[in-house]
C-alpha cells in the first residue's frame, strides 16, 4: 500500500474516529512519506506476515505493477503468505541493479564454515547499511529447502546464522551441494556449500 496525495505528505493508513483499527495480515506497506506502519496500525508491523519492503515491481515508471521474480511479495519468495498483491511475477531480476546514486549497492556473503560440513555450518554475511534481509537455502535443482531469515530487519555489520542441515519441515536434507542466497530490497549475493554424510 502506498498512499499518494497531491503535494501532501501522508501515511498509508489514516484512522479517524474508529472504534477499532483495521486489521492487516500478509500486507506490504512501503514508501509513504510520513511512515508506513504508523498510528493506529503501528503494532501490526512485522506481525501476521506484514512487511515494509520495496515490492520490486517490474517497472514502476511505466506503471507495470507485476512483480519481479525476486520480489518479497511473490508467492515463491513468501511461503508464509503466498502472493501479496493482485499481480504475480511478470519479469525476471535485472542483470544489474543500481542505486539512485549510480553505484551498485552491495551485500557480502562470506564462505560458510566449515565447508564441507556435517551436519551443521555457520553462514556469515555483511551489510553495508541496515536492511531487511531474506536468507534462503536452495538445493542443486534450485528448489528452496530452508528459509533462515524471512525479510527481517538487520543492522549494518556482520551477522552469522547457523544451519543444521534441515529443511523448513525440520527434516534432514540429503547430502549434496546447496546454495545460500542473501537478498535485501536493493541487492543480493550467494555462496555454495557441500553437505557430506
Amino acid at each position: 500500500i502506498r498512499a499518494l496525495s497531491c503535494g501532501l505528505t501522508t501515511s498509508a493508513v489514516h484512522c479517524e474516529d474508529l472504534e477499532s483499527p483495521p486489521v492487516f495480515s500478509c500486507s506490504d506497506i512501503h514508501g509513504n512519506a510520513q511512515g508506513d506502519w504508523t498510528g493506529c496500525i503501528a503494532d501490526q508491523a512485522g506481525q501476521a506476515g506484514n512487511l515494509s519492503v520495496d515490492p520490486l515491481f517490474c517497472d514502476l515508471s511505466s506503471l507495470d505493477l507485476a512483480l519481479r521474480s525476486d520480489s518479497p511479495c511473490a508467492a515463491d519468495n513468501n511461503p508464509a503468505c503466498g502472493l501479496i498483491g493482485s499481480l504475480s511475477v511478470g519479469c525476471q531480476v535485472p542483470t544489474s541493479v543500481e542505486s539512485p546514486g549510480g553505484t551498485r549497492p552491495s551485500v557480502l556473503v562470506v564462505q560458510n564454515h566449515p565447508n564441507p560440513f556435517n551436519p551443521t555450518t555457520m553462514i556469515s554475511y555483511e551489510l553495508p547499511e541496515a536492511a531487511v534481509v531474506c536468507l534462503r537455502i536452495f538445493d542443486a535443482a534450485g528448489r528452496a529447502v530452508r528459509t533462515l531469515a524471512h525479510w527481517q530487519y538487520r543492522a549494518a555489520g556482520r551477522h552469522e546464522v547457523r544451519w543444521h542441515g534441515r529443511d523448513d519441515s525440520g527434516l534432514p536434507v540429503a547430502a549434496g551441494v546447496y546454495v545460500y542466497r542473501l537478498q535485501t530490497p536493493r541487492a543480493s549475493d550467494a555462496g555454495r556449500m557441500a553437505l557430506l554424510k
